[in-house]
Parts: C-alpha cells; sequence; structure tokens
C-alpha cells in the first residue's frame, strides 16, 4: 500500500486532477516499488498544513486498487487501511510484541483467564490482539473511528469477536468508566501514544485507575517518554510503572530510525 497527503484547498480543481492521474501513471497498480508489488495506492486529503499526524476530518480517495492491505504479525491477520498506524518493519515490530506479552506475564501473579488488557491508543487493535492469549479479555481504546473498525474487522478475522471490545472516543473520558466494569479482576494497561505523548488528563485518569495496577508504556519520542515517566511515577498508590519499552530500540516508529535508540 502506498498513501500520500495532500493539502485541501491550496491548488484549483485542474491542478488536482492532474496530482491524481499523474500519481495513478507513476504508481501503477501491481508495479513494482523497490521489491514490493503495489497492490493499493490512496490520496489522503487533509486541512493540515505541516507535520505527520492526520486529522479526524481527512477524507481518503482510493486511486488504484483495494482501500486495504492485509498484514500478518505473529500469525494474526490485520486488516491495514490507510489512516492505520501500524509499524513498518513486521520482522522487529514483533519482536517488540512478544517483549511486551513477557513485560505483561512477569508483571502480574494471576492467571490468563482473570486478566483484562487495556489497550489504549489501539490504532487497528495489533498490541491487544497479540496479547489475546494473556488476557480474559482485551479492551481497545482509540479516538480515530476509522481505526475502530479496522480493529473490530481484525478481532473478527482472528475469530476473538467475543474476547475484544472496542470503544471509539478519548482514552482519559473512557478508562475510568470502562475500568469500573471489571471490579477487582487485575487490568494490565498498553499505552502506545502519538509522538507527543500522555496528555496530563491520560495521565491523572491513569494514576487514578482503580485496579489499574501494571502499565507497559510503548513511545517512539524520548523527549515525551522521559516527561511521562516523572508523571506518571510520582508518589502514588495503586499504580506501578514496571518498565519503559522505547518503541524505536524494537521497531521503527515511522520512517524514522536512529541508532542509539
Amino acid at each position: 500500500m502506498l498513501t500520500l497527503v495532500h493539502t485541501k484547498n491550496i491548488v484549483s480543481p485542474e491542478l488536482n486532477e492532474k496530482i491524481r492521474n499523474t500519481l495513478k501513471e507513476t504508481f501503477p497498480l501491481n508495479g513494482l516499488i523497490g521489491e514490493c508489488k503495489l497492490v493499493s495506492l490512496n490520496l489522503i486529503q487533509t486541512e493540515a498544513s505541516g507535520g505527520v499526524d492526520y486529522e479526524l476530518n481527512d477524507t481518503v480517495e482510493t486511486l488504484h486498487g483495494d482501500s486495504f492491505y492485509t498484514e500478518e504479525l505473529l500469525g494474526y491477520k490485520f486488516h491495514v487501511s490507510p489512516l492505520s498506524f501500524l509499524q513498518v518493519n513486521t520482522d522487529v515490530c514483533e519482536k517488540m510484541y512478544l517483549y511486551i506479552r513477557q513485560l505483561a506475564a512477569s508483571a502480574v501473579k494471576a492467571q490468563a483467564e482473570s486478566i483484562v488488557i487495556f489497550d489504549l491508543y489501539c490504532g487497528i487493535g495489533t498490541i491487544g490482539i497479540c496479547m489475546e492469549k494473556s488476557a480474559k479479555e482485551i479492551i481497545g481504546i482509540e479516538i480515530v473511528s476509522s481505526a475502530i473498525e479496522d480493529a473490530r474487522t481484525n478481532a473478527a478475522m482472528n475469530g476473538l469477536e467475543g474476547k475484544t471490545r472496542y470503544y471509539c472516543g478519548k482514552v482519559e473520558e473512557l478508562i475510568g468508566e470502562v475500568a469500573a466494569q471489571y471490579g477487582k479482576r487485575p487490568i494490565v494497561a498498553v499505552v502506545d501514544p502519538p509522538r507527543g505523548g500522555l496528555h496530563k488528563d491520560v495521565v491523572n485518569r491513569i494514576r487514578t485507575c482503580k485496579g489499574l495496577d501494571v502499565l507497559i508504556y510503548v513511545s517512539c519520542n524520548q523527549q515525551s517518554l522521559v516527561r511521562d515517566a516523572l508523571l506518571l511515577c510520582r508518589p502514588a498508590k495503586g499504580l506501578s510503572l514496571i518498565h519503559i519499552c522505547r518503541c524505536r530500540r524494537y521497531a521503527v516508529c515511522r520512517s524514522r530510525w536512529s541508532p542509539y535508540h
């Protein structure tokens, strides 16, 4: 899949159409890009003038092929659409997910039959689904509605409809209400936030969330990680940050790579 981002309303309709035609001619369906065959070509129309994050009102136009492709991680299949976020280096992504599994298993003494995994900023559900053998139930929270749709599709593709529940909304607004449904059952939360890290309200909700005793933080930005770790680890009852897993150490985050991470 190749997805390009184009800023809305900065060129004429005629030039927009020329851009579309040029993209289709340059990147033909089933053509090779390096060693990869193109199965989907998409154009994201955004109002953002810069940066790398998509906006909630962005639109997607599929110029070639399907509007998605299927990826496999640790034996699970995932439906990936243009607005989805996925670690593109799947080999090291699998290593990272295995490490997250190990962290969760070592931190919780309870049997997997009683553990609830909270996959916060779940995206298309990859982390939670890859942890499903370590838990009774997987809960995903994500603000992007198209990602939640993909997560539900992915749960169904892997036969996990009865073991997963996905909520579309802000983590800080949903986590307490959802956690209250599980009483005294142990909750392991995995956060994989955007580069800006956790909003201060999310930090406060995590720190005060009853039942949440273990937090695994996956990060793609060491600056926001350090800031959040200090806020999360201030003296308080009911939460211990057991480990900090820096995403770039185990998988490529977006398109940037630095050997010292």
